[in-house]
């Protein structure tokens, strides 16, 4: 019997490479994605709202409060907290906003 190497072990094993898609490609895919309503109008009212709430209760107030958003979502729901706290507690909150790109 003789013995036979298999060419893996004599080889380095080949693996298959696929290159990610270029901008119009992830483009194309997604066109086909259906958008779902996670929250419509009423109930992101309320849920900004109880977001407030919380947000006074844990800092017992609104003073010296500064909210931060991050770029680009966080940033329009920051701005919303800090008006809706400023209605329900008559303070102006501050409002900054953090990128998280790297430099």
């Amino acid at each position: 019997m003789s013995e036979q190497l298999s060419t893996s072990a004599t080889q380095p094993e080949r693996r298959q490479t696929t290159t990610l898609p270029g901008r119009d490609e992830r483009h194309e895919q997604h066109e086909h994605v259906e958008e779902k309503l996670i929250f419509n109008e009423d109930e992101m009212r309320r849920a900004i709202t109880r977001i407030a709430h919380e947000i006074i209760e844990r800092n017992a107030g609104a003073d010296n409060l500064i909210l931060i958003g991050m770029l680009t979502r966080g940033a329009p729901l920051a701005r919303r907290l800090a008006a809706r706290i400023n209605d329900l507690e008559g303070a102006n909150v501050l409002v900054a906003y953090l990128g998280a790109t790297a430099y």
